[in-house]
């Protein structure tokens, strides 16, 4: 397999929509199209944070226009400094209000291979809920967000999803891959 070409067929604020010439292992040539970010970087950390006291974990409902719906996922956001556990932790906060401390981090994923280009890194955070800082948190939203942060054991998530709780609503695929 080898990239004869790639041409930007759309390039919007935030997403550019590309199309790739490549030619397979026979010599045949075919068109594929993508996804890249124009935001300077192409990484994107998720944060999977635990109330350590509790063993309740930190899920948020957001607005998403993509899918004009609320989705349930994990705090997430933008690696533009190329510090992975400052991002998580400065997400975790503005997303959830939470102050944590970064106890694992992923090796490099995709998100989606077949149609973008992120990367993508799971950052496993505890929270400490008897720290001064995190007795009362307070989200640090930009004004597009609309994020509502949920406090769920595993099963209770479980138990959300399935259990109809979440009619109407989006849920990430990253949620059920934690579930399970």
């Amino acid at each position: 397999m080898k990239k004869i070409s790639e041409t930007v067929v759309h390039r919007g604020t935030w997403i550019s929509c590309l199309e790739t010439i490549f030619e397979d292992n026979g010599g045949n040539r075919h068109t594929w199209e993508s996804i890249r970010r124009n935001t300077g970087s192409d990484t994107v950390v998720v944060v999977i944070a635990r109330l350590a006291a509790a063993n309740k974990y930190v899920f948020i409902k957001q607005f998403r226009p993509a899918v004009d719906n609320y989705v349930i996922g994990f705090p997430a956001g933008i690696c533009e400094n190329g510090d992975i556990e400052e991002t998580a932790l400065a997400e975790l906060k503005e997303e959830t209000g939470f102050s944590g401390r970064v106890t694992a981090v992923s090796p490099v994923l995709r998100t989606s291979p077949a149609a973008m280009s992120d990367n993508l890194y799971l950052v496993y955070a505890d929270i400490d809920e008897g720290a001064p800082e995190n007795r009362d948190p307070q989200q640090q939203l930009e004004p597009a967000e609309d994020i509502e942060p949920i406090i769920k054991s595993k099963r209770e998530m479980y138990d959300f999803i399935t259990g109809g709780d979440a009619a109407g609503l989006d849920i990430s695929a990253g949620i059920w891959y934690f579930l399970m």
